[in-house]
C-alpha cells in the first residue's frame, strides 16, 4: 500500500503545473500526516503519564458514555454507538491509508484541472 501512495505522490509532483500548487499540496499533506502523528503521540503520552492504557481509559469512561447515549440528546451518536456494540478498534496505520488515498486522489483531480478545487491564486513571491 505504501508504494502505491509513493507512486501517486510522485505522479502528483511531476504533473503539478505551479510551484504554488506543489507547495500547497506539500503543506496539506504534511498537515494530514502531522495531525495523525499528534494523535498517536497524545495517546502514548497519556498512557505514560497516567499509567492507564487506552482500553483501561475507555472502561473508566463507560458510565459517562452510557449516560450520554441514554439521555436521548444525541440521537445520531446513540445510533452510531449502538451499531458498534461489538466495539471499535482504532488502527492508526489503517486510518492513515484510508485517508491518504482519497487525499492524493483529490490533489490529482485539482492539479489535473478536472476537479472542484479552487483555481490557484496569483500570489506574489515573498523574499
Amino acid at each position: 500500500m505504501r508504494s502505491r501512495g509513493v507512486s501517486r505522490l510522485s505522479a502528483l509532483i511531476r504533473s503539478a503545473t505551479s510551484l504554488f500548487t506543489l507547495m500547497d499540496v506539500h503543506v496539506l499533506l504534511y498537515g494530514y500526516v502531522q495531525g495523525l502523528a499528534v494523535g498517536l503521540e497524545q495517546e502514548a503520552s497519556a498512557a505514560a503519564t497516567t499509567g492507564v492504557s487506552e482500553e483501561g481509559w475507555m472502561e473508566q469512561q463507560a458510565a459517562a458514555l452510557n449516560s450520554l447515549v441514554a439521555s436521548g440528546r444525541y440521537p445520531v451518536f446513540s445510533r452510531v454507538t449502538a451499531s458498534l456494540a461489538d466495539g471499535y478498534e482504532l488502527h492508526f496505520d489503517e486510518l492513515f491509508e484510508f485517508g491518504l488515498g482519497p487525499l492524493l486522489d483529490g490533489f490529482a483531480t485539482v492539479i489535473e484541472g478536472g476537479g472542484p478545487g479552487p483555481a490557484a491564486p496569483a500570489r506574489p513571491v515573498r523574499r
